[in-house]
């Protein structure tokens, strides 16, 4: 006869079976890619990072199929979709192994070539894993991975970076060329003094006192007044107020301005009047008015000068050196990646299925 022990150690286990996580030892191996072990919660890390983006390819493929007589369904089947002539759950495994071979590469080419993250880049991936692990803690434990081991995922994402810079950066064997950077910015990307004002809610009358302020200020900036001191003065920001407010007055142009894109080109600094102002030349401005009836924008934007400071386009040089060249290197990574020998736990990996992933929906 069983132990009571026994019988209540098999009921625990068979309980956590039903889950996603399974019942798996802590920090049990589910993958080793050339000699570089990943665990089951970083195997699930993978898998959750593929089945959103098996989500979003399928998306895509139901809307660039549908018609007026068969729109995309309200409730998607997801599972019943196929990517690249796979099921859906299939191409997700697949993908998941090979994101895992991704990091395993970055950190082989980054030891083959001493580079490492000093301790002021790991107390950098310390602090932003426990930021955004606090806004994604419910999916991330849900599916069984700590803080620890989204940390761990976020030092191979940062190695990735370095070794890009390594191999693109101004001193690197595969260096863009300056001139290269430079033609990209000026098709892509300008320096920006902006002033918003929302028109959402408000009367006509209001409407109209908000378009004159941004005419205003137009006309002072126009007149020689600096960026400085229309930003200080349209902030309300002085050294008297700051003692009350706790912000401090602007005091260089750097401080004033942003970068902004196309939103097809760069998600971050994407403006939706970005078209209606790249043509102005540097010095000049323009007010535009974005949105819908129920929530209009109006924008004064001036264009800076980004040759007037280096550090313009040092600080965008990261960001184009990837959208020139990223296609080139992530092809160059997975065709790397795919010589790398690949050791699967399969007891471990089975415990986690790709229709078992917890939404928390």
């Amino acid at each position: 006869m069983k132990s009571l022990k026994s019988i209540i150690a098999i009921m625990l286990c068979f309980i956590m079976v039903l889950s996603f996580t399974a019942c798996h030892k802590q920090n049990e191996v589910a993958v080793t890619i050339n000699g570089i072990e990943f665990t089951s919660a970083m195997y699930s890390y993978a898998l959750i990072n593929a089945d959103s983006e098996a989500r979003t390819i399928v998306e895509e493929q139901l809307n660039a199929a549908a018609t007026e007589e068969n729109p995309v369904p309200d409730v998607i089947d997801y599972y019943s979709q196929k990517i690249e002539d796979k099921t859906f759950e299939q191409w997700v495994q697949d993908e998941a192994i090979k994101s895992l071979a991704n990091w395993a590469a970055y950190s082989t080419l980054c030891k083959e070539n001493n580079i490492t993250l000093d301790e002021e880049t790991l107390n950098e991936v310390k602090s932003y894993s426990a930021y955004y692990y606090s806004y994604y803690s419910a999916l991330f434990e849900a599916n069984g991975i700590g803080e620890s081991t989204y940390t761990k995922m976020m030092e191979y994402d940062y190695l990735a970076d370095k070794y890009f810079t390594f191999l693109y950066g101004k001193e690197g064997s595969k260096a863009v060329a300056e001139n290269d950077i430079k033609d990209y910015y000026a098709k892509n990307y300008r320096v920006a003094f902006i002033l918003e004002k929302s028109l959402a809610e408000l009367s006509d009358a209001d409407k109209t006192n908000a378009k004159a302020e941004l005419e205003d200020y137009q006309k002072q900036l126009n007149g020689g007044e600096s960026i400085v001191e229309v930003y200080n003065k349209f902030y309300n920001l002085s050294e008297e107020t700051a003692a009350t407010t706790g912000y401090s007055p602007a005091k260089e142009v750097k401080e004033c301005v942003t970068y902004i894109s196309d939103p097809d080109v760069d998600t971050n600094y994407g403006a939706e009047f970005f078209e209606d102002v790249k043509d102005l030349a540097a010095g000049k401005s323009k007010i535009v008015e974005t949105g819908t009836d129920d929530a209009k924008t109006l924008y004064l934007v001036l264009i800076v000068d980004p040759y007037g400071d280096t550090s313009y386009l040092e600080g965008l040089g990261g960001t184009i050196r990837w959208n020139l060249k990223s296609e080139e290197f992530m092809k160059d990574i997975e065709t790397y990646a795919a010589t790398l020998p690949v050791k699967k736990n399969n007891y471990a990996i089975k415990g986690f299925k790709v229709k078992d992933i917890d939404y928390g929906q």
